[in-house]
């Protein structure tokens, strides 16, 4: 749940003072475009890289932005919803149907619940002095190292990258690998800057029969 948040976090928030001679200056541009813009539909492809069990996971689905809200949506092969309302957490799972089908929703209503789906993410998420958690660095032509800066935050993400696409000004992945060196990967297509959100991917119905669990 906590590394689904973590691409669109990333994206919502990653930007400060830009300077002239920033090598960071083109990724300032295109994260800058994204928070202007009042809101971003696109699709992702998630690929997980478990390096203990060798074996590797792929999913999609769809990705919303507006502000500081989101919608991450995983439909294939399993579904996965976090709906993120700017006050408050939706997460839903619906359980295989050999163990009962049944869907499940978290909520995290309270700044405690919520910091148990931040932790790291805090950095990209609602911070208005991002630089004082997050610093880059260009490693390739299209590519930048995210350093982090308060480590207690980001315990469960050893390293990370982002990659752009500098003449179309779009992030086009996302990569992050944990402290037990798993990968996951989010590549994103199709990415459409918006002049209004729509307001109902924002907010969260319960469905019915559902398990909820308030945090």
């Amino acid at each position: 749940m906590i590394r689904c948040t973590f691409i669109v976090l990333i994206i919502s928030l990653l930007i400060n003072s830009v300077y002239a001679e920033d090598p960071n200056l083109p990724l300032h541009q295109v994260i800058n475009k994204y928070r202007n813009s009042p809101a971003v539909d696109m699709n992702l492809k998630k690929t997980v890289v478990m390096s203990l069990l060798g074996e590797t996971k792929e999913s999609s689905g769809k990705l919303y932005l507006s502000s500081n809200k989101m919608r991450y949506e995983i439909n294939k092969p399993e579904k996965h919803l976090v709906v993120m309302d700017g006050k408050s957490i939706w997460v839903e799972n619906k359980l295989p149907k050999k163990l009962g089908g049944q869907t499940q929703v978290t909520h995290l209503k309270s700044k405690v619940g919520q910091e148990k789906v931040k932790g790291f993410l805090a950095a990209f998420f609602g911070n208005d002095n991002i630089k004082n958690d997050l610093d880059f660095k260009k490693i390739t032509k299209n590519t930048y190292k995210v350093i982090f800066k308060k480590k207690s935050k980001m315990s469960d993400i050893k390293t990370a990258k982002i990659g752009i696409d500098k003449q179309a000004e779009i992030i086009s992945f996302i990569e992050f690998t944990d402290s037990l060196e798993n990968k996951t990967i989010h590549k994103f297509s199709n990415i459409k800057f918006k002049s209004q959100a729509q307001k109902s991917k924002f907010r969260y119905n319960i469905p019915a029969n559902s398990e909820v669990t308030e945090l």
